[in-house]
């Protein structure tokens, strides 16, 4: 019986799970959500080279306790992830057309295969519709319209702006990982699946690795934008990069 899953994703013969092969990190994949991922995300999210770079994570960033950091942010990708795996299950059961488009991707997960058959989590990294409303449709930045601009692109049967964001674990920078997560969800994956054609993403502009990475993935930079919000005391500046992909790609 052929596999009704959508090229090139695979499942784990051991444990079932879907999984998504980097396209040249043969021994990391992408994969759902687990409950033990709590523990390594606390890690992580709690070392500088990682939440320096970063909006959103809570300093201290907490386990098992309220408020439970990491629990909610597993809750998050686990539901955003659940989109995606639901319509698989449909292909699979054959109640949906193989060549459908998904609404998302069912895979964020970034874990290393290990000699021993066994697998470590050393990051994540999701897309979603994108959530920079307050740079949509305006050549500056408009907070006023920011959640209307959202709302606008939710509701699209295809919405073609999209945002990808990624934290990697310090012991795996430099490596040209996340390079090859980047190009691996978006080429093998919202392209091809999710008809994606125009993805925004930012970075701090200090954060010079990230910018290049997105520029080694065909990203260019579009907008400057200085003071763009308070972290953690201290005002940062924001740089946008942007890459539209041609039906072709698909």
């Amino acid at each position: 019986m052929s596999n009704p899953l959508p090229f090139p994703l695979q499942r784990n013969p051991v444990n079932n799970e879907i999984v998504l092969p980097l396209r040249k990190h043969k021994n990391i994949v992408l994969t759902p959500t687990r409950q033990e991922d709590s523990a390594p995300l606390v890690e992580y999210f709690n070392d500088v080279r990682v939440y320096h770079w970063l909006a959103s994570p809570p300093r201290p960033f907490l386990k098992g306790k309220l408020p439970k950091h990491a629990e909610e942010l597993l809750g998050n990708l686990k539901a955003l992830f659940d989109v995606a795996l639901s319509q698989l299950e449909e292909v699979e059961l054959g109640n949906s057309p193989t060549s459908r488009l998904y609404d998302g991707a069912p895979v964020g997960c970034i874990r290393e295969l290990q000699e021993d058959g066994s697998d470590l989590l050393i990051g994540i990294i999701k897309i979603r519709r994108d959530n920079f409303g307050e740079h949509l449709h305006t050549d500056s930045t408009n907070w006023e319209n920011k959640i209307k601009n959202e709302m606008e692109n939710t509701k699209l049967e295809r919405a073609t702006d999209q945002d990808t964001k990624g934290s990697l674990a310090p012991s795996h920078h430099n490596k040209g990982i996340m390079t090859d997560a980047v190009d691996t969800l978006l080429q093998d994956w919202a392209v091809p699946h999710m008809a994606v054609r125009r993805v925004i993403v930012g970075a701090f502009s200090e954060n010079i690795a990230s910018i290049k990475m997105f520029e080694k993935n065909g990203f260019r930079r579009t907008r400057f934008i200085e003071s763009y919000r308070e972290v953690r005391g201290e005002m940062r500046n924001l740089q946008l990069l942007e890459r539209e992909y041609d039906i072709e790609e698909s």
